[in-house]
């Protein structure tokens, strides 16, 4: 995938004693998608069995064209026509041997992806209220070429995509950005969300290694988050929600005592808008 030109992304977080830890030890966390709250978010649920004889013939001549071959002879020699000899055999599971593993790479993949989900700005109501404890937590903006820094290998960080269907399978395949490459068709599923979600703008990191499981050679289960320190000057402003209390402020403040940091109090535009406004602590 390409590189987008974003300078900073924003995380909200809570004054849990897990998110003060976490900013104290100047460390992120790269989730699965199982830890996630939408069971459709870079799931299997996200891939739709509705694939279209279109894309399982494209898919056969790329993938599989001696398989597709016989196709067309075995349906010129009972009269059948190819779309639709090719539909009943995948109906009836016939052609399981060619597509499912390479779905079954993806959907194995995504379970195993560890991500780590920031927003595009820091003064997005929605996120304050779900992800920043109803205005009174924080958001902490991240320098996006600093946390690339952290010392780990990242496959992939972009913006998401929201759309308003799952996606077939089959079409990240036969499309040439994805072609050949197994990881950049998984990473296609990572960065796609349903619509609902569209006014998070999310961006996502995504690191090169995957949950290691217990079937798996070498190294033992690894948990579902996993932490990834980064330079303490990765994070260079932190913004305190409009009902953040004085107490929570300061804690903060004294556990990242002389850092170069910026702090700002939120509060609402009363402009006619829905907007926050911003002031330096």
């Amino acid at each position: 995938m390409s590189e987008h030109e974003i300078e900073y992304v924003y995380k909200y977080r809570t004054f849990s004693r897990n998110h003060l830890q976490a900013m104290f030890e100047n460390k992120i966390w790269y989730s699965v998608s199982s830890e996630f709250n939408d069971p459709f978010d870079a799931s299997e649920n996200l891939l739709s069995n509705n694939v279209k004889v279109g894309e399982i013939i494209q898919y056969m001549e790329m993938y599989a064209p001696d398989a597709l071959e016989r196709c067309r002879d075995s349906a010129a020699v009972i009269g059948q026509d190819l779309a639709n000899y090719i539909f009943d055999l995948f109906k009836d599971g016939s052609l399981g041997y060619i597509i499912d593993e390479p779905i079954n790479f993806v959907i194995e993949n995504l379970r195993r992806a560890y991500i780590f989900s920031t927003c595009r700005c820091w003064n997005n109501n929605s996120m304050w209220s779900h992800y920043g404890d109803y205005h009174k937590g924080f958001c902490v903006r991240y320098n996006v070429k600093k946390l690339k820094e952290c010392g780990v290998s990242l496959r992939s960080f972009e913006p998401v995509n929201y759309s308003d269907s799952t996606i077939s399978p089959l079409s990240f395949f036969t499309d040439p950005r994805t072609k050949n490459d197994p990881f950049a068709i998984v990473d296609e599923a990572i960065f796609c969300k349903s619509l609902d979600y569209k006014l998070e703008k999310e961006f996502r990191f995504v690191l090169d290694q995957v949950q290691k499981c217990p079937h798996d050679d070498g190294d033992n289960f690894k948990n579902n988050s996993v932490p990834i320190g980064h330079p303490e000057s990765a994070v260079d402003r932190i913004y305190f929600g409009y009902k953040a209390n004085d107490f929570d402020k300061m804690q903060l403040q004294s556990l990242l005592d002389k850092r170069e940091i910026e702090y700002f109090n939120l509060e609402p535009a009363r402009d006619g808008t829905f907007n926050l406004l911003e002031t330096p602590l």
